[in-house]
């Protein structure tokens, strides 16, 4: 008697049914993957700003300086200026995108004073990985930064 070497049909698709479900299972948590990780690249973006943005005035007030914050849309990041020294610096996330910069002295630049304030409003936004738009604003006067969604 020759015994046949191969598979039968069932063996073949009970394996094609568990192959599909592993790699049902693997779309769902990879899509929830990226979700997660834009959620948290775009957290630590607005909160990088922010502390950029604070950590500017706060030069400014201590020095008894007056400086400027100048929006590099091109570049994709934030140059924190005194006179013409850069003093600082800060990349958006890599997969972010500086969107657009609407300061109210119709510059690109944030100017603070000696004491810390600025006397410019100020929206910017910059695009996730999901092509959503993001805003932060900083009010004029107190120099409160807000993060709108």
């Amino acid at each position: 008697m020759k015994i046949k070497k191969g598979y039968t049909l069932i063996e073949l698709m009970i394996t094609i049914s568990i192959l599909t479900i592993l790699s049902m299972m693997f779309i769902k948590y990879f899509t929830t993957y990226e979700k997660y990780r834009n959620k948290i690249l775009v957290d630590q973006c607005n909160n990088s700003i922010m502390s950029f943005i604070n950590s500017c005035k706060q030069y400014c007030y201590y020095r008894d300086t007056s400086g400027y914050i100048k929006f590099d849309v091109a570049g994709n990041r934030l140059i924190f200026n005194v006179g013409t020294d850069v003093k600082r610096i800060l990349n958006v996330p890599k997969g972010l995108k500086l969107y657009s910069i609407n300061v109210s002295n119709g510059d690109a630049k944030l100017n603070f004073n000696n004491k810390g304030f600025t006397s410019d409003a100020c929206t910017m936004s910059f695009v996730d990985l999901e092509n959503k738009i993001h805003e932060i604003t900083i009010s004029v006067g107190t120099s409160y930064v807000e993060i709108k969604n």
